[in-house]
């Protein structure tokens, strides 16, 4: 998932929940889009959400065959955890992300159930971990979206597609303590 940027030197993580990257000095936006992945009871297709620039180029296409398809992915069930300065409630709105270069380092986490950075590291933004609801027959990676994230104001219908559920701990193979159960897991994206 890391593409470094060879000429100018730096990193890329994607900013998922954000339509827009921090605004420092150090980072730039390459391209703001929206978030695909398949469909969310697929048997088949992808296991990781991508970010769709809003601006598609096409080369030859065809129709019918066997294929696959790409959905927009909505947020499901993430109330009561993300901040509400962008949006009173989340549920089915259209996810956003931005794919953001870094000039001044040259490699990127994400660390899962962790809120800053360790030692030596440079946090990006922190957020909750997201991923497929493990009901559904479809996976997905996780990923850190913002604690508070963006919505696509054109996309606030329940059109499923693909789906992003919060993560909670959960006890058993998992040590709990640390871990509590059934709590929102957190994480951060960090650069170095």
């Amino acid at each position: 998932m890391l593409v470094p940027f060879v000429e100018n030197g730096g990193t890329t993580y994607t900013y998922w929940g954000r339509s827009t990257c921090p605004n420092n000095k150090s980072t730039t936006t390459v391209y703001s889009g929206i978030v695909g992945g398949s469909w969310y009871t697929s048997h088949g297709g992808a296991a990781n959400y991508v970010c769709l620039p809003r601006n598609p180029q096409w080369n030859k296409y065809g129709t019918g065959g066997t294929t696959t398809g790409m959905y927009g992915t909505e947020f499901e069930e993430l109330n009561g955890v993300f901040g509400t300065k962008n949006a009173d409630t989340f549920n089915n709105h259209d996810v956003v992300c931005a794919v953001c270069h870094v000039r001044s380092r040259s490699s990127q986490i994400m660390v899962p159930a962790r809120r800053e950075c360790y030692q030596g590291w440079t946090k990006e933004y922190e957020g909750y971990l997201v991923a497929a609801h493990d009901g559904h027959h479809g996976r997905t990676m996780f990923v850190c979206v913002d604690h508070d994230p963006n919505a696509d104001p054109k996309g606030y219908e329940d059109k499923n597609g693909a789906l992003m559920y919060k993560v909670l701990a959960t006890c058993g193979s998992l040590p709990c303590p640390n871990y509590t159960n059934a709590r929102e897991l957190t994480c951060v994206v960090c650069t170095k």
